[in-house]
């Protein structure tokens, strides 16, 4: 699932390009649910590729980092897609980008953060999996893995999930262990190079 890279409705820029822009003559604060949320990653990498003057104020949460971006005390949050896209509707909030590699299938008219930046190897995304312990016999993982697959696959469950911004991709163990690695390599580069600490 993307982050909604979102502004208050009054900011004064539109597009990723404008607020990159603006980034370059004074301040912005982006806002994450916490140090080391996928948020702050995507903040973090949108500093680092663009250059831009940016601070993270981290949350103890989406909800109070949402609703001081709501109040505008921070300039952008990269937010998971459903909360975001609820105030984007409602009219309190711009939604500039998504934070994937590909556009969301439930925004498809809104820009890639890659695409209005023109940062190629921008790819960040909420995901979840399900692990089991390291000991668990072979058998029943593959049972596992066949039966949450075959649950994924079904229109119903899998129209609901990209009705909510999630690009459903059904993985085999070994294609899931794969990713998690490189995702696991992927966010620890934006830590080395940004230079986040734990807080």
């Amino acid at each position: 699932m993307p982050l909604a890279l979102v502004v208050p409705a009054n900011a004064p820029y539109a597009t990723v390009a404008e607020m990159l822009s603006a980034a370059k003559t004074h301040a912005l604060t982006f806002a994450s649910a916490g140090t080391g949320t996928p948020g702050h990653l995507a903040g973090e990498l949108l500093k680092l590729r663009s250059g831009g003057n940016m601070t993270h104020v981290p949350y103890k949460g989406a909800a109070p980092a949402l609703n001081d971006l709501l109040g505008a005390h921070v300039d952008f949050f990269f937010s998971g897609f459903p909360a975001a896209i609820a105030q984007v509707k409602a009219g309190s909030l711009k939604l500039l980008a998504v934070s994937t590699a590909k556009r969301s299938p439930a925004a498809a008219d809104v820009p890639t953060v890659a695409e209005a930046s023109g940062f190629a190897d921008f790819d960040i995304s909420l995901w979840q999996g399900i692990f089991a312990p390291r000991a668990t016999p072979q058998e029943v993982v593959m049972r596992l893995n066949a039966e949450i697959n075959n649950i994924l696959k079904q229109p119903d469950i899998k129209t609901r999930l990209r009705d909510d911004g999630a690009d459903v991709n059904p993985m085999t163990v070994d294609q899931f262990s794969a990713f998690v690695k490189a995702e696991s390599a992927k966010y620890l580069a934006i830590i080395k190079q940004s230079g986040i600490k734990p807080e």
